[in-house]
């Protein structure tokens, strides 16, 4: 989901690339090849329908449910993000809870990206991964009409089912956990975990509820 990011920023050069990757085990090519086929299929399916997505919300809500969701595990995000001794504290309702308020705000990035989408396609070009075949980073290029090539890197980890999710997004050597884990924890300590939910919550109902007005949509997620 939060491919949508990199419309916010200038143009990038492959994170990669200066990487040995002499030890890259035989995982590498299964990566490349789940990432390529799932990437692949949402940027065709993006540049085909942006117009719609952009005036129907629960349109791109299903796009964003098919082609994004299932990429991403949020519940590693979120832990990342508030840290693992406080993740561990959490009860499991409200651990699930938090989850799901991130969940939203990343689906909020991405609507709020849309609007900068000038029917940039978007491919794997490259992967890395340890020896353990357990973690690992895909790169991917966003192509445009009239801006540089931008390189976007996804921090991936290998679940125990051997599927491959994305747990942190790269930009310029910066990722989004780094960025935000600062004022998440400021929040989780001035106001409890409750605090920060609500505080997350609060953004995201305004957001949606504004864009959803506009449509004239409502009953259906994100509506």
């Amino acid at each position: 989901m939060l491919l949508a990011l990199v419309f916010f920023f200038g143009s990038g050069s492959p994170a990669l690339a200066d990487q040995s990757k002499a030890a890259q085990p035989q995982w590498a090519a299964e990566l490349k090849s789940e990432y390529h086929a799932r990437v692949s299929a949402a940027s065709a399916e993006l540049v085909k329908n942006a117009d719609r997505y952009r005036v129907d919300p629960i349109a791109y809500d299903r796009y964003l449910n098919t082609h994004m969701a299932p990429l991403w595990d949020v519940a590693s995000t979120t832990r990342a993000l508030i840290g693992k001794t406080m993740y561990a504290q959490l009860s499991q309702p409200r651990a699930q809870t938090l989850a799901a308020a991130v969940e939203s705000t990343l689906r909020r990035y991405a609507f709020e990206g849309l609007k900068y989408y000038d029917g940039q396609t978007f491919a794997v070009h490259d992967v890395l991964v340890n020896q353990r075949g357990s973690r690992g980073w895909v790169q991917l290029v966003l192509n445009s009409k009239l801006l540089p090539d931008l390189y976007l890197d996804l921090m991936v980890k290998r679940g125990s089912d051997d599927r491959w999710v994305t747990v942190d997004v790269r930009f310029k050597g910066i990722t989004y956990v780094g960025v935000k884990k600062h004022s998440f924890r400021e929040l989780v300590e001035d106001r409890s975990v409750e605090g920060l939910i609500a505080s997350l919550e609060n953004k995201n109902s305004a957001y949606f509820s504004k864009l959803c007005a506009a449509a004239k949509v409502s009953g259906i997620g994100p509506c």
